[in-house]
């Protein structure tokens, strides 16, 4: 990482950050009116007046900091009120769409994933939670990208290239901090509880023959490796939880004597499996025989030898 901020020191950390999972927070009525703020728009993120520091298709994140007013940040699973001072990340890639309430003098940065990743390994944990306001990195990087607006320097393009390795760097050390901060009071909170609801997700869906890790990761708004990640630090993968759940219902299925004379296709296919042949194979290598074996078991038949 360029420049001198080294986001892996703790003495940089605010000892005042909040949670990252925090409920979404009604602003105070008393403080403003939410349906009558004179400077409030609706702002279409497509086309909104973003500080770019890379071409257009490269920013594959936004950084939204509302300034003066409050912010509600809004996706299809989720929404959060953001107030002045506090700043919030999100991705634009896939198909989750955005939409943000904020203030005209509100700032939007447009960021690279890439450049984060290699120094904010929890990059990911920070998407759609309020970033609170007295987070040093964001104190400065707010005073930083609110001097860079409109300057004209910026067309210059060794000048933007060290703007924007500035401005990747804060933003780095404010995931760090805020990650930091939240695991120093929760410890592992945060991931697990999102990957238990991921599993609660993946159960209530189990059926379901177009359940994915992608259909999974858009409606939890988060990337699909994050979801993967989640997994892998729990000791399994996104398959093995979801045949651990389809395979035994399978199973009850196969031995259940009102269901005897249904067809085990059949069984496959309202279990959630799209393929009979990725189903024997999956039974098989976890019971050890075929489900025809296990069927024929149940109702008293013989069975052949390795069947």
């Amino acid at each position: 990482m360029s420049g001198v901020i080294d986001p892996t020191q703790s003495e940089h950390m605010s000892s005042n950050c909040y949670p990252l999972d925090r409920p979404a927070r009604e602003p105070d009525a008393s403080r403003f009116d939410k349906s009558s703020s004179a400077e409030q728009q609706l702002v279409d993120l497509r086309s909104a007046a973003i500080l770019r520091l890379a071409s257009e298709s490269d920013c594959n994140l936004l950084l939204i900091m509302p300034k003066v007013d409050f912010g509600i940040i809004s996706q299809p699973v989720n929404e959060v009120f953001l107030f002045p001072g506090e700043a919030i990340l999100v991705s634009t890639d896939g198909p989750t769409s955005t939409s943000a309430r904020i203030a005209s003098r509100s700032l939007i940065v447009g960021l690279q994933r890439q450049r984060l990743e290699p120094h904010a390994p929890d990059l990911d944990e920070t998407f759609m939670s309020p970033i609170p306001a007295n987070t040093l990195a964001l104190r400065l990087l707010s005073h930083y990208v609110e001097s860079l607006r409109g300057l004209q320097a910026l067309a210059e393009p060794s000048l933007l290239s060290i703007a924007a390795s500035h401005v990747h760097d804060l933003v780095a050390l404010m995931v760090v901090t805020a990650c930091r901060a939240y695991a120093i009071v929760n410890g592992e909170g945060v991931r697990s509880r999102r990957l238990d609801a991921i599993k609660a997700d993946i159960v209530k869906n189990i059926q379901q023959p177009d359940l994915s890790v992608a259909a999974v990761a858009l409606r939890h708004a988060v990337t699909s490796r994050h979801v993967q990640k989640l997994f892998a630090a729990d000791g399994t993968t996104f398959t093995e939880f979801v045949l651990g759940n389809r395979l035994p219902m399978a199973r009850r299925a196969l031995t259940n004597p009102n269901l005897i004379d249904k067809n085990i296709s059949t069984i496959a296919f309202e279990v959630g499996f799209n393929d009979v042949s990725y189903f024997n194979r999956s039974f098989r290598r976890l019971y050890g025989m075929s489900p025809s074996k296990l069927r024929a078991l149940s109702r008293g038949e013989p069975t052949l030898a390795g069947a």
